[in-house]
């Protein structure tokens, strides 16, 4: 992380002078504050006072967002009355639709144990059906033997 901040500082900066054969003025006060000429040198305190500048601002920067961000995680009584309309709308919109999903979970619900019920119920009277051609067929095979050993 810091170096993307170095990089973002670096990134400011103007693009490095140029040497020039001119000879450098010598530094007053009253131009330590204000930037160099394009081509010229910058001398140690211009540097400095600029470096502080930009940290300054850097700083104020920084503040500003940490007030935003401060800003942002407010307590719900500080928002005004139009977002908290908007809020309670959204909130009785998912009840309904929560209670709409709850119901045809149940519906579903009873249309399976009604299909299951169909289901054993017919699969039951199969079962009997066949039991009943089993043993149908069973008398029908034993009254046939009966009469060929009558006819005999």
């Amino acid at each position: 992380m810091s170096n993307s901040l170095a990089k973002k500082r670096r990134a400011n900066l103007p693009p490095p002078p140029m040497p020039m054969p001119a000879p450098a003025p010598n530094p007053s006060p009253s131009n330590l504050n204000q930037p160099p000429a394009i081509g010229r040198p910058m001398t140690l305190p211009q540097v400095l006072s600029i470096l502080e500048k930009r940290l300054s601002i850097l700083e104020k920067s920084k503040d500003m967002e940490e007030t935003t961000s401060i800003m942002a995680t407010t307590p719900a009584s500080i928002m005004n009355d139009s977002l908290k309309e908007t809020l309670d709308e959204y909130e009785t919109r998912f009840d309904m639709l929560a209670e709409q999903i709850n119901y045809i979970k149940d519906t579903l619900m009873k249309l399976q144990t009604f299909t299951m019920e169909v289901n054993q119920t017919l699969l039951l009277e199969r079962r009997e059906a066949e039991n009943n051609s089993v043993h149908f067929s069973s008398l029908i095979e034993e009254k046939e033997v009966k009469v060929e050993d009558d006819e005999e």
